[in-house]
């Protein structure tokens, strides 16, 4: 719900305010880089700290002309632009909310090119990788795809939100501010959770027999499409859901990947607690133990986003399996028994 009227906020010309993963991001304000006026921009001038930053896709940076500061081809964090600008059109480089606001609309303008700025200026590019939050779960992302789900040009301006010359971490002040002014708040993880629901992250890569000690498996791959990973679906059998079974009552198991389950590490009950999975679900007679691997190449602002995309990777096999999907987390264990069956009790999992 936040996302949305986050998104309707800026459809309809108002600021917004996005929060980061981690008490370290704080918080920000944003508009619409293309619909920016210089009293949002003197509101957000009054109520931030640093310069004013405009976050954009990399493909709207390098045809402007910017440096986007690392290779426009590779996956990682948003980061301030070296290059920064101020329009041409009779425009200072001097801070005033009018020149800021006239650059900011340049930014977002289809038609703009790289003469249309001059450097140095008061107003910031930061690059964001065009999948936006998908692969960065930072507020510049968030505020690029919040855009886009608005049907607005994908650049925002952002200022970290200052009360007091200090910024604002506290989700209680943060709240309060936004109360005092009407201005919706939505966290940058909220927006990546809202994408993840429509994007297809995974597919399915390949499948083989795998006899194990205790019963014949099949192992079904699936490959991340966005980042770097490669996950198992081990399914007891050669059908997911036995003739006249209820697919809810399927035991799924997941483990996320550890190098100690490998080796059978003492260190960490990780090898033991997916032996157990397994023969539970070789005594069962059914069962799919989901192996995760790790998210490279991908720049989260907090753990909470790692969470999430396990949480939607897991979701999307589950479904491609043709088993019930629902499930709100995983827990910190070495297996997590998402569905199990009755009197099960390895240990490791929550």
């Amino acid at each position: 719900m936040r996302v949305k009227q986050a998104a309707v906020a800026l459809s309809d010309e108002r600021l917004i305010i996005v929060v980061g993963g981690s008490p370290d991001e704080g918080a920000y304000l944003c508009a619409s880089a293309r619909s920016a006026t210089s009293a949002q921009l003197g509101f957000i001038a009054a109520h931030a700290r640093g310069p004013i930053r405009v976050a954009l896709p990399e493909r709207r940076a390098v045809d402007l002309g910017l440096s986007t500061g690392r290779d426009t081809s590779a996956r990682g964090p948003s980061r301030p632009s070296p290059a920064s600008g101020d329009s041409n059109a009779g425009l200072t480089s001097v801070v005033a909310s009018a020149d800021s606001a006239r650059t900011v609309q340049l930014l977002a303008y289809p038609l703009s090119t790289m003469h249309d700025f001059r450097s140095p200026g008061s107003v910031f590019p930061m690059v964001v990788p065009e999948l936006g939050v998908l692969v960065n779960s930072a507020p510049s992302g968030a505020a690029v795809d919040l855009c886009r789900l608005a049907s607005l040009e994908p650049v925002a301006v952002l200022c970290q939100l200052s009360i007091g010359g200090r910024s604002v971490t506290d989700a209680a002040r943060v709240d309060s501010f936004a109360a005092d002014h009407e201005i919706p708040v939505v966290a940058a993880h909220d927006v990546l959770q809202y994408r993840l629901q429509d994007v297809r992250i995974v597919e399915r890569a390949g499948e083989t027999a795998m006899p194990l000690p205790v019963g014949g498996f099949r192992a079904i791959g699936f490959h991340s499409r966005f980042v770097r990973g490669e996950h198992m679906a081990l399914v007891l059998g050669d059908q997911v859901v036995p003739p006249g079974d209820d697919p809810a009552g399927v035991p799924v198991y997941v483990h996320k990947r550890c190098v100690g389950a490998v080796f059978g590490s003492t260190g960490c009950d990780c090898a033991h607690a997916l032996a157990a999975a397994l023969a539970d679900i070789a005594a069962g007679g059914c069962g799919v133990v989901l192996y995760l691997d790790s998210h490279g190449g991908i720049e989260h602002a907090a753990a909470t986003a790692y969470g999430i995309w396990d949480v939607a990777i897991v979701e999307q096999i589950l479904c491609d399996l043709g088993l019930p999907r629902e499930m709100s987390e995983l827990n910190g264990g070495p297996v997590h028994v998402l569905r199990g069956p009755p009197g099960t009790s390895s240990p490791g999992r929550g």
